[in-house]
Protein backbone atom coordinates (compact mmCIF):
# COMPACT_ATOMS: atom_id res chain seq x y z
CA UNK A 1 0.00 0.00 0.00
CA UNK A 2 1.50 3.33 -1.09
CA UNK A 3 -0.29 5.50 1.49
CA UNK A 4 0.87 5.51 5.14
CA UNK A 5 -1.51 4.50 7.92
CA UNK A 6 -2.06 8.05 9.13
CA UNK A 7 -2.19 9.47 5.62
CA UNK A 8 -4.98 7.02 4.88
CA UNK A 9 -6.77 7.97 8.10
CA UNK A 10 -6.63 11.64 7.08
CA UNK A 11 -8.24 10.75 3.75
CA UNK A 12 -10.95 8.76 5.52
CA UNK A 13 -11.60 11.76 7.77
CA UNK A 14 -11.91 14.05 4.77
CA UNK A 15 -14.55 11.78 3.25
CA UNK A 16 -16.58 11.37 6.43
CA UNK A 17 -19.33 13.87 7.28
CA UNK A 18 -19.93 14.77 10.92
CA UNK A 19 -23.60 14.59 11.72
CA UNK A 20 -26.10 13.71 14.43
CA UNK A 21 -24.68 13.27 17.92
CA UNK A 22 -21.03 13.09 16.82
CA UNK A 23 -18.91 15.81 18.43
CA UNK A 24 -15.43 14.54 17.51
CA UNK A 25 -14.76 11.70 15.10
CA UNK A 26 -11.80 10.29 13.17
CA UNK A 27 -8.42 11.47 14.43
CA UNK A 28 -8.58 10.94 18.20
CA UNK A 29 -8.14 7.94 20.49
CA UNK A 30 -11.93 7.63 20.66
CA UNK A 31 -14.96 9.22 19.05
CA UNK A 32 -16.87 11.71 21.21
CA UNK A 33 -20.67 11.52 21.11
CA UNK A 34 -23.26 13.80 22.66
CA UNK A 35 -24.89 11.99 25.55
CA UNK A 36 -28.36 11.90 27.02
CA UNK A 37 -26.71 12.00 30.43
CA UNK A 38 -26.41 15.63 31.50
CA UNK A 39 -22.86 16.87 31.84
CA UNK A 40 -21.29 13.91 30.06
CA UNK A 41 -20.11 12.78 26.64
CA UNK A 42 -20.10 9.19 25.43
CA UNK A 43 -16.87 7.73 24.07
CA UNK A 44 -16.56 5.00 21.45
CA UNK A 45 -13.38 3.26 20.31
CA UNK A 46 -12.35 0.16 18.38
CA UNK A 47 -9.06 -1.76 18.29
CA UNK A 48 -7.93 -4.91 16.49
CA UNK A 49 -5.14 -7.31 17.44
CA UNK A 50 -3.76 -9.54 14.69
CA UNK A 51 -1.52 -12.57 15.05
CA UNK A 52 1.95 -11.82 13.73
CA UNK A 53 1.50 -8.06 14.19
CA UNK A 54 0.38 -7.42 17.78
CA UNK A 55 1.27 -10.81 19.25
CA UNK A 56 2.95 -14.06 18.22
CA UNK A 57 2.02 -17.72 18.30
CA UNK A 58 4.40 -18.13 21.25
CA UNK A 59 2.56 -15.63 23.47
CA UNK A 60 0.24 -16.87 26.20
CA UNK A 61 -3.33 -16.59 24.98
CA UNK A 62 -4.62 -15.44 28.38
CA UNK A 63 -2.30 -12.45 28.03
CA UNK A 64 -3.40 -11.84 24.44
CA UNK A 65 -7.02 -11.77 25.60
CA UNK A 66 -6.16 -9.35 28.39
CA UNK A 67 -4.30 -7.07 25.98
CA UNK A 68 -7.19 -7.02 23.50
CA UNK A 69 -9.38 -5.29 26.09
CA UNK A 70 -6.63 -3.24 27.74
CA UNK A 71 -5.68 -1.40 24.53
CA UNK A 72 -9.20 -0.01 24.23
CA UNK A 73 -9.22 0.94 27.91
CA UNK A 74 -6.02 2.87 27.18
CA UNK A 75 -7.83 4.78 24.42
CA UNK A 76 -10.66 5.70 26.78
CA UNK A 77 -8.11 6.79 29.39
CA UNK A 78 -6.38 9.08 26.89
CA UNK A 79 -9.69 10.95 26.47
CA UNK A 80 -10.04 11.41 30.24
CA UNK A 81 -12.93 8.97 30.55
CA UNK A 82 -13.99 5.67 32.10
CA UNK A 83 -14.83 2.51 30.12
CA UNK A 84 -18.37 1.16 30.18
CA UNK A 85 -19.21 -1.75 27.81
CA UNK A 86 -17.38 -3.72 25.14
CA UNK A 87 -18.30 -6.12 22.36
CA UNK A 88 -15.71 -8.47 20.91
CA UNK A 89 -15.21 -10.13 17.52
CA UNK A 90 -12.76 -13.05 17.41
CA UNK A 91 -11.41 -14.73 14.30
CA UNK A 92 -10.40 -18.25 15.30
CA UNK A 93 -7.74 -20.11 13.33
CA UNK A 94 -7.54 -23.87 12.96
CA UNK A 95 -4.76 -24.21 15.54
CA UNK A 96 -6.96 -22.74 18.32
CA UNK A 97 -8.51 -25.38 20.61
CA UNK A 98 -11.55 -24.92 22.84
CA UNK A 99 -9.17 -24.60 25.78
CA UNK A 100 -7.21 -21.90 23.98
CA UNK A 101 -10.39 -19.97 23.25
CA UNK A 102 -11.44 -20.16 26.90
CA UNK A 103 -8.01 -18.84 27.96
CA UNK A 104 -8.38 -15.87 25.59
CA UNK A 105 -11.78 -15.10 27.07
CA UNK A 106 -10.51 -15.44 30.64
CA UNK A 107 -7.87 -12.83 29.81
CA UNK A 108 -10.58 -10.51 28.52
CA UNK A 109 -12.62 -11.05 31.67
CA UNK A 110 -9.60 -10.28 33.84
CA UNK A 111 -9.07 -6.92 32.12
CA UNK A 112 -12.80 -6.15 32.25
CA UNK A 113 -12.91 -6.84 35.99
CA UNK A 114 -9.73 -4.86 36.67
CA UNK A 115 -10.91 -1.74 34.85
CA UNK A 116 -14.60 -1.81 35.65
CA UNK A 117 -16.33 -2.57 32.36
CA UNK A 118 -18.80 -5.12 31.03
CA UNK A 119 -18.27 -7.58 28.19
CA UNK A 120 -21.64 -7.36 26.50
CA UNK A 121 -21.34 -9.80 23.59
CA UNK A 122 -19.79 -10.06 20.14
CA UNK A 123 -19.11 -12.49 17.31
CA UNK A 124 -16.87 -15.49 16.56
CA UNK A 125 -15.79 -16.43 13.04
CA UNK A 126 -13.31 -18.73 11.33
CA UNK A 127 -10.08 -17.05 10.23
CA UNK A 128 -6.70 -17.99 8.71
CA UNK A 129 -4.91 -16.18 11.58
CA UNK A 130 -6.16 -15.41 15.04
CA UNK A 131 -7.49 -11.88 15.42
CA UNK A 132 -9.47 -10.06 18.10
CA UNK A 133 -11.40 -6.83 17.56
CA UNK A 134 -12.84 -4.92 20.52
CA UNK A 135 -15.35 -2.07 20.31
CA UNK A 136 -15.73 -0.20 23.60
CA UNK A 137 -17.91 2.58 24.96
CA UNK A 138 -17.10 4.97 27.76
CA UNK A 139 -18.24 8.10 29.54
CA UNK A 140 -16.42 11.32 30.35
CA UNK A 141 -17.52 14.49 32.09
CA UNK A 142 -17.66 17.39 29.65
CA UNK A 143 -15.19 19.40 31.72
CA UNK A 144 -12.70 16.49 31.80
CA UNK A 145 -12.68 15.55 28.11
CA UNK A 146 -9.20 15.81 26.55
CA UNK A 147 -8.53 15.61 22.81
CA UNK A 148 -5.30 15.34 20.85
CA UNK A 149 -5.80 18.90 19.69
CA UNK A 150 -5.46 21.71 22.21
CA UNK A 151 -1.70 21.90 22.81
CA UNK A 152 -0.60 25.52 23.29
CA UNK A 153 2.71 27.29 22.67
CA UNK A 154 4.80 27.11 25.84
CA UNK A 155 3.11 23.96 27.16
CA UNK A 156 5.25 21.39 28.91
CA UNK A 157 5.27 18.05 27.11
CA UNK A 158 5.04 15.24 29.66
CA UNK A 159 5.00 11.45 29.61
CA UNK A 160 4.26 8.83 32.25
CA UNK A 161 6.46 5.84 32.98
CA UNK A 162 9.42 4.74 30.88
CA UNK A 163 9.51 4.23 27.14
CA UNK A 164 10.76 1.59 24.73
CA UNK A 165 11.43 -2.13 24.89
CA UNK A 166 7.76 -3.08 24.94
CA UNK A 167 8.29 -6.22 22.88
CA UNK A 168 11.64 -7.06 24.42
CA UNK A 169 10.37 -7.33 27.97
CA UNK A 170 6.82 -8.34 26.99
CA UNK A 171 5.23 -5.42 28.83
CA UNK A 172 2.98 -4.88 25.80
CA UNK A 173 0.87 -7.88 26.87
CA UNK A 174 0.05 -7.47 30.57
CA UNK A 175 0.51 -3.70 30.63
CA UNK A 176 -1.63 -1.50 32.86
CA UNK A 177 -3.53 1.22 31.02
CA UNK A 178 -3.05 4.58 32.76
CA UNK A 179 -6.78 4.86 33.43
CA UNK A 180 -6.71 6.01 37.04
CA UNK A 181 -3.70 8.23 36.42
CA UNK A 182 -5.55 9.99 33.59
CA UNK A 183 -8.56 10.52 35.83
CA UNK A 184 -6.28 12.04 38.48
CA UNK A 185 -4.76 14.39 35.88
CA UNK A 186 -8.07 15.60 34.48
CA UNK A 187 -9.52 16.18 37.94
CA UNK A 188 -6.63 18.20 39.37
CA UNK A 189 -4.99 19.89 36.39
CA UNK A 190 -5.73 21.61 33.10
CA UNK A 191 -4.64 19.10 30.45
CA UNK A 192 -4.50 20.75 27.03
CA UNK A 193 -3.96 17.61 24.91
CA UNK A 194 -3.34 13.91 25.46
CA UNK A 195 -2.72 10.65 23.60
CA UNK A 196 -1.65 7.16 24.64
CA UNK A 197 1.74 6.09 23.32
CA UNK A 198 0.78 3.14 21.14
CA UNK A 199 2.79 3.89 17.99
CA UNK A 200 5.92 5.36 19.58
CA UNK A 201 6.67 8.75 21.14
CA UNK A 202 7.99 10.31 17.91
CA UNK A 203 4.90 9.39 15.91
CA UNK A 204 2.34 10.12 18.61
CA UNK A 205 3.86 13.51 19.45
CA UNK A 206 3.47 14.37 15.76
CA UNK A 207 -0.22 13.43 16.01
CA UNK A 208 -0.66 15.99 18.79
CA UNK A 209 1.24 18.65 16.83
CA UNK A 210 -0.70 18.02 13.62
CA UNK A 211 -4.06 18.16 15.39
CA UNK A 212 -3.08 21.23 17.45
CA UNK A 213 -1.36 23.19 14.66
CA UNK A 214 1.91 23.52 16.55
CA UNK A 215 5.48 22.25 16.76
CA UNK A 216 7.50 20.67 19.55
CA UNK A 217 11.02 20.39 20.86
CA UNK A 218 12.09 17.50 23.08
CA UNK A 219 15.18 17.11 25.25
CA UNK A 220 16.74 13.66 24.57
CA UNK A 221 18.47 13.46 27.95
CA UNK A 222 15.12 13.84 29.72
CA UNK A 223 13.24 11.12 27.82
CA UNK A 224 12.71 8.29 30.36
CA UNK A 225 14.15 5.13 28.83
CA UNK A 226 13.08 1.60 29.79
CA UNK A 227 15.69 -0.15 31.90
CA UNK A 228 15.70 -3.08 29.47
CA UNK A 229 17.25 -0.81 26.80
CA UNK A 230 20.15 0.60 28.82
CA UNK A 231 22.44 -2.22 27.64
CA UNK A 232 22.30 -0.82 24.10
CA UNK A 233 23.99 2.46 24.99
CA UNK A 234 22.57 5.98 25.12
CA UNK A 235 22.07 6.65 21.40
CA UNK A 236 20.38 3.37 20.47
CA UNK A 237 18.31 3.23 23.65
CA UNK A 238 17.02 6.76 22.98
CA UNK A 239 16.11 5.79 19.42
CA UNK A 240 14.20 2.75 20.67
CA UNK A 241 12.49 4.80 23.39
CA UNK A 242 11.00 7.23 20.87
CA UNK A 243 10.23 4.77 18.06
CA UNK A 244 9.12 1.51 19.71
CA UNK A 245 5.36 1.11 19.78
CA UNK A 246 2.97 -0.22 22.41
CA UNK A 247 4.26 1.47 25.55
CA UNK A 248 0.68 2.61 26.33
CA UNK A 249 1.92 5.44 28.51
CA UNK A 250 0.22 8.85 28.55
CA UNK A 251 1.75 11.65 26.47
CA UNK A 252 0.18 15.00 27.32
CA UNK A 253 0.72 18.77 27.35
CA UNK A 254 0.03 21.12 30.24
CA UNK A 255 0.78 24.70 31.25
CA UNK A 256 4.48 24.71 32.17
CA UNK A 257 3.72 25.85 35.74
CA UNK A 258 1.90 22.54 36.38
CA UNK A 259 4.75 20.20 35.42
CA UNK A 260 6.49 19.92 38.79
CA UNK A 261 3.23 19.44 40.70
CA UNK A 262 2.25 16.67 38.28
CA UNK A 263 5.61 14.96 38.74
CA UNK A 264 5.20 15.09 42.53
CA UNK A 265 1.56 13.99 42.46
CA UNK A 266 2.18 11.01 40.22
CA UNK A 267 4.99 9.84 42.45
CA UNK A 268 2.96 10.34 45.64
CA UNK A 269 -0.34 8.78 44.57
CA UNK A 270 0.74 6.17 42.00
CA UNK A 271 4.46 5.63 42.60
CA UNK A 272 4.80 6.44 38.92
CA UNK A 273 7.38 8.54 37.14
CA UNK A 274 6.04 11.50 35.17
CA UNK A 275 8.60 13.49 33.22
CA UNK A 276 8.70 16.81 31.41
CA UNK A 277 10.49 15.95 28.17
CA UNK A 278 10.04 19.13 26.09
CA UNK A 279 7.94 22.13 25.16
CA UNK A 280 5.32 23.01 22.56
CA UNK A 281 6.56 25.67 20.14
CA UNK A 282 5.21 27.75 17.27
CA UNK A 283 5.35 26.33 13.77
CA UNK A 284 4.98 22.70 12.74
CA UNK A 285 8.45 21.20 13.20
CA UNK A 286 9.18 18.44 15.71
CA UNK A 287 12.72 19.06 16.97
CA UNK A 288 15.16 17.94 19.61
CA UNK A 289 17.58 20.10 21.60
CA UNK A 290 20.79 18.77 23.09
CA UNK A 291 23.80 20.74 24.29
CA UNK A 292 22.10 23.93 23.04
CA UNK A 293 22.00 22.47 19.52
CA UNK A 294 18.61 22.10 17.82
CA UNK A 295 18.07 19.48 15.12
CA UNK A 296 15.07 17.83 13.49
CA UNK A 297 13.70 14.72 15.16
CA UNK A 298 14.17 12.53 12.11
CA UNK A 299 12.51 9.52 13.64
CA UNK A 300 9.01 8.13 13.47
CA UNK A 301 6.94 5.63 15.37
CA UNK A 302 5.64 2.23 14.35
CA UNK A 303 4.16 2.00 10.86
CA UNK A 304 1.65 -0.69 9.94
CA UNK A 305 2.26 -0.16 6.22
Amino acid sequence: MAESEFGLIRKFAGLTPRAGRLKAGIGDDAAVIKSGKKGFYELFTCDALVEGVHFTVKDKLFEVGYKSVAVSVSDIAAMGGLPAEAVVAVGVSGRISDRDAINIYKGMLKAAEKFGLNLAGGDTVKSRELFISVAMTGLVEKNRLVLRKGAKTGDAIMVTGRLGGSLENRKHLLFRPRLFEARYLTKRFVIHSMIDVSDGLAGDLRRICEMSGCGAVIYPDKVPVSGSLKKYGREKSFHRAVTDGEDFELLFTVPAKSAKRIENGMKKFFNLKATEIGRIIRGSDVLMEKNQKITALNMDGYKHF
